[in-house]
């Protein structure tokens, strides 16, 4: 499986979209042709949410929103509907939209015919929208959640996330698993300590900011006014 994840980080928050292609022996979908052999596409928009498309229709809307002001690309992208459907025409019905930070991400699947039809008929070629002002819901990349076998959980979380047990001593791979947690807790006024997350005692540390500024507004400095050690632990499904 090739993985190509693109996204624009920056200190505002902007939208991170990403796609996954899957092998392209497996193009196992199509599009819906009216009985006058119309392939026609509505209109839709992608931006900030969390989402998994891997359906044709959203797929191809999402390639015809980046294509849209490219009559070459949007040429190749009906001409390939055609081929690989049997449509005689094919329409773009309504506003088409991607969020202005993720715009470049559909360039990839335009590398050439095979990977543009790979991507959107091929139910294991995925697109994924989001965005870096929160973390992913847990899992949120794992297609096939009955391989893992075992749940973690952080204190002032409700959410799981699931992991392997060979993952169970893979430091690196749990402080990526607890930090994600961490970004959906109650706790929104604490912030990561640095270097916070303890493999050993499993806790992860966080802290209550104060910024002082001077009596002209410049800022100097931030206290520590609270710190809290959160607990996660591990539990076999």
């Amino acid at each position: 499986m090739k993985v190509i994840r693109k996204g624009v980080f920056e200190t505002n928050s902007s939208s991170t979209h990403s796609i996954t292609l899957g092998k392209e022996s497996k193009l196992l979908t199509s599009l819906y042709v009216d009985p006058d052999g119309c392939a026609c596409i509505s209109g839709k928009g992608f931006g900030w949410g969390w989402q998994v498309y891997d359906d044709a229709e959203s797929k191809a809307a999402y390639c015809y929103a980046y294509a849209q002001r490219d009559q070459d690309l949007v040429d190749r992208l009906i001409n390939l509907i055609k081929e690989h459907t049997g449509a005689k025409s094919v329409i773009f019905e309504g506003e088409f939209y991607i969020d202005h930070r993720s715009d470049e991400v559909c360039g990839c699947a335009f590398e050439n015919d095979e990977a543009l039809e790979n991507f959107i008929f091929n139910k294991e070629s995925y697109l994924y929208t989001g965005n870096d002002n929160e973390a992913e819901p847990p899992n949120f990349y794992d297609k096939d959640l009955s391989i893992f076998t075992h749940r973690v959980y952080l204190e002032y979380t409700t959410l799981p996330y699931l992991i392997l047990e060979s993952q169970i001593h893979d430091e690196s791979h749990l402080s990526y698993v607890v930090q994600t947690l961490w970004g959906h807790t109650s706790l929104k006024e604490y912030s990561l300590d640095l270097n916070g997350f303890d493999f050993q005692n499993k806790t992860l540390s966080v802290c209550k900011y104060e910024y002082v500024y001077g009596q002209d507004g410049k800022y100097l400095r931030k206290d520590v006014v609270d710190k809290k050690l959160l607990k996660f632990n591990i539990r076999k499904i």
